[in-house]
């Protein structure tokens, strides 16, 4: 990922490792966050159905070319039709009711050709704009689905932390459970000291429980979105984030939002066709003019040769003008329509405008809130730790309760969860910025 502006690259810290899932990727090692992308934009049915989407969008242009070019048609038929005549019979010596048949075989190339008719042509010239509306929609939806990709990566992180800290302080209280039963033995503590962390050790094995579930249900929506099937992992090493060098500013950022969020783009072009669809039908009331020319065979028989077909060819050339003198309310309908849609789209563009504009306030707002935050962790965790580490010295020489050994490991497993989770906003809010620019 890329800001708009220049920003140097630092030196990433690795601050936390956590466990590894014990089922490996099938086909790929530990996926990241920009693999994860990669493979969801080139394999996932939600990337299928964005390209059809596009393809549906842009197929529209070969309807309104179809109208300005050439048609050329073949065309044959037979006919026959029986009449009753009177015939005379010399057997009869009188006029006797007859039915005789007459045979029309024809077949024909037909040519038809618009010369005038500026409401279509008005049309054509919006083809361009058509296809840009269809590679700006495919963008949009490529971009939304990076940033679900992301989103969903970085609250899976957040999943595998949870697990990691609740099996961690499992096996803490379960060591605290082992003092505890030695100083009871010594007469040190009294019997409901121990129960209490035997309680305590109980519910944090439910609670790891519940965690481990939570990651693998999350762990196949996850494989759904991004079109890989389970087993997998994902690359659960979280980098510390840059936070030496300054976000850019907001007045940066929307400049670069206006000229290339997709979203945007896509509302704007869509702003201008509707414009373009209502000139259309003003415009479909001037005169029309077309060409039409045949070329075929027409006799009571089958062609049968060259002789033949110069007997009974025709050709037939017309040019014709239409004029619309009165077509019920149709046309009226269809401008008002036209310019209720044009009206519709440029107030779609303005909500879209100010939702981009909303949400990369917010965006920006939860970076640098997080960035302010990522200061803090280090000391945050090293305080958390060491209290942790005391109050357990404490507790096995005596000087600490059962109670204040599970407050002080419920305050280190929150730092822990703490720090993933303000590392895991700074991404997010960082790829909705991206996202708002038109990258991924």
């Amino acid at each position: 990922m890329k800001w708009p502006v220049n920003m140097k690259p630092v030196v990433y810290i690795l601050l936390i490792v956590l466990f590894p899932t014990p089922c490996s990727a099938r086909n790929f090692r530990d996926l990241n966050a920009r693999e994860c992308v990669e493979i969801a934009l080139e394999r996932s049915l939600f990337s299928r159905q964005i390209e059809q989407q596009a393809t549906l969008t842009r197929s529209s242009r070969f309807a309104v070319l179809s109208t300005v070019l050439p048609q050329v048609t073949f065309a044959s038929g037979f006919a026959r039709t029986t009449t009753t005549e009177l015939v005379f019979d010399p057997a009869e010596g009188a006029p006797v009711p007859t039915e005789v048949a007459f045979n029309q075989y024809q077949a024909a190339f037909n040519f038809f050709l618009t010369l005038i008719d500026i409401s279509s042509w008005v049309e054509v010239n919006q083809i361009a704009t058509t296809k840009s509306i269809a590679d700006a929609t495919f963008i949009d939806a490529k971009a939304d689905l990076a940033l679900r990709v992301k989103t969903a990566f970085y609250n899976l992180i957040t999943l595998y932390n949870d697990v990691d800290v609740a099996r961690a302080a499992q096996a803490q209280i379960q060591q605290q459970v082992q003092i505890a039963g030695e100083l009871l033995r010594l007469g040190t503590i009294a019997r409901p000291e121990l129960l209490r962390l035997e309680v305590a050790l109980i519910q944090q094995r439910v609670e790891a429980i519940r965690a481990a579930q939570t990651l693998q249900n999350q762990l196949g929506s996850f494989g759904d979105l991004i079109g890989v099937a389970q087993p997998f992992s994902i690359d659960t090493a979280v980098s510390f984030p840059d936070t030496r060098t300054p976000i850019p500013d907001p007045d940066t950022l929307r400049k670069v939002a206006v000229q290339k969020n997709p979203s945007l783009r896509v509302s704007l072009l869509r702003a201008d066709n509707q414009r373009a669809a209502a000139s259309a039908v003003r415009l479909s009331r001037i005169p029309t003019v077309s060409l039409s020319f045949a070329y075929g065979y027409s006799a009571p028989e089958m062609f049968t040769g060259l002789g033949s077909w110069r007997e009974n060819d025709f050709w037939n050339l017309g040019v014709t003008l239409t004029v619309a003198l009165f077509e019920g309310l149709q046309w009226r309908g269809q401008m008002q329509k036209t310019a209720a849609n044009a009206a519709l789209a440029q107030i779609d563009l303005k909500i879209t405008e100010n939702s981009v504009m909303e949400q990369l306030n917010s965006a920006y707002t939860n970076l640098q809130a997080n960035r302010e935050a990522l200061l803090l962790i280090p000391d945050l965790l090293r305080a958390a730790e060491e209290e942790l580490r005391l109050v357990q010295e404490q507790f096995r020489l005596g000087a600490a309760s059962s109670l204040d050994i599970l407050q002080s490991q419920s305050s280190f497993s929150q730092a822990r969860q703490q720090s993933t989770a303000i590392i895991s906003s700074f991404y997010q809010a960082e790829a909705l910025l991206l996202r708002l620019m038109g990258q991924w």
